[in-house]
């Protein structure tokens, strides 16, 4: 029987995402990170970050580290959208307060 730091150690999670609307654009995810990716998150530049969070409907990533590039063309706003959105998402306190709200 395995014990419990195994069965912790092992776990697998769903990736959940959330729909977000980029005005003149479309709808787009953004994705929960886990806590070694919301660590490492900190330490990327802005468009390495949107990168990390951006994906479809299955949380699978649309852009890796090294297409960063090909969102130098995003406005400052939308970038900003997209990690404010991502932000909220991950944030402990958002969930403390959805579950209250429950």
């Amino acid at each position: 029987m395995q014990n419990l730091k195994e069965l912790l150690t092992n776990a697998k999670f769903k990736a959940e995402v959330k729909p977000i609307e980029i005005e003149g654009v479309g709808q787009f995810f953004v994705k929960r990170l886990s806590w070694g990716e919301l660590r490492k998150q900190s330490k990327m530049e802005v468009t390495e970050q949107v990168c990390n969070v951006l994906c479809d409907e299955e949380g699978n990533l649309l852009f890796t580290k090294e297409e960063s590039e090909n969102l130098d063309h995003l406005p400052p706003q939308v970038v900003k959208q997209i990690l404010d959105e991502a932000t909220e998402f991950n944030s402990l306190d958002a969930k403390v307060k959805q579950a209250k709200n429950v």
